[in-house]
């Protein structure tokens, strides 16, 4: 029993833990991003529905 509870820990951890070797698209200091090659750029976007403020929509992925 305690070795499938650390076991099960242990899967959480590393689970958990993610990857930060990847580099971002923006560092500190730059303006610009260079998507001449295959890039991924990251946005946020904000949207309401001002018809129906009591109906909001909850968008999970966006492709532009």
């Amino acid at each position: 029993m305690v070795k499938l509870r650390l076991l099960v820990i242990l899967c959480l951890i590393l689970a958990m833990s993610g990857c930060a070797g990847h580099r971002m698209a923006l560092t500190k200091g730059q303006s610009d991003i260079d998507v001449t090659q295959k890039s991924i750029a990251l946005i946020s976007a904000r949207i309401s529905n001002q018809y129906k403020p009591k109906y909001q929509l909850d968008i999970v992925t966006t492709y532009i």
